[in-house]
């Protein structure tokens, strides 16, 4: 029987960084290139681990007891710049009730939420760019949230 652990899974998507966001109106860390790995994992393989040989072989990842897909609706809360996101979201307090509902995996831009822009040569967003000063008036954010159930036999492995 599985023990239910409630955790609460955020991701955080920023236009032109992800970071981890300071308290200021807008982040400094956005314009900071040293700050390009923080709260990023190394590059590795995808794999995902089975409990037998068949599972292995057969390859099929939902078959495998250590797999839990993420996809699905998410709670998600979009903002036209950095400086207007919700601070605290990842808190269990923080409620997001009123939030609208987004399918994961997707594209906002498809789902509605601020303008599709292709990116081939130049900066779409403006006409004079100044690495790494970024815009502040129009740089949006999205912040999703979903609450899961890690299965008991997890517990102690890496996830």
């Amino acid at each position: 029987m599985k023990r239910k652990l409630n955790h609460l899974f955020l991701l955080m998507m920023v236009i032109s960084i992800t970071t981890g966001m300071a308290q200021a109106d807008f982040p400094a860390d956005l314009e900071n290139p040293k700050m390009f790995n923080q709260n990023k994992e190394e590059p590795h393989a995808s794999l995902l681990p089975f409990d037998n040989a068949e599972g292995v072989i057969e390859n099929d990842w939902e078959k495998s007891p250590y797999y839990q897909s993420l996809n699905g609706t998410w709670k998600f809360n979009w903002v036209r710049k950095p400086a207007d996101r919700p601070k605290e979201f990842y808190k269990p307090e923080f409620t997001v009730k009123n939030w609208d509902n987004i399918p994961v995996p997707s594209n906002w831009e498809l789902q509605g939420y601020g303008i599709p822009i292709y990116v081939n040569i130049p900066y779409e967003w403006t006409s004079d760019p100044q690495p790494p000063q970024i815009p502040h008036d129009y740089n949006p954010v999205g912040s999703y949230r979903r609450n899961f159930t890690v299965p008991e036999g997890w517990k102690d492995r890496q996830v």
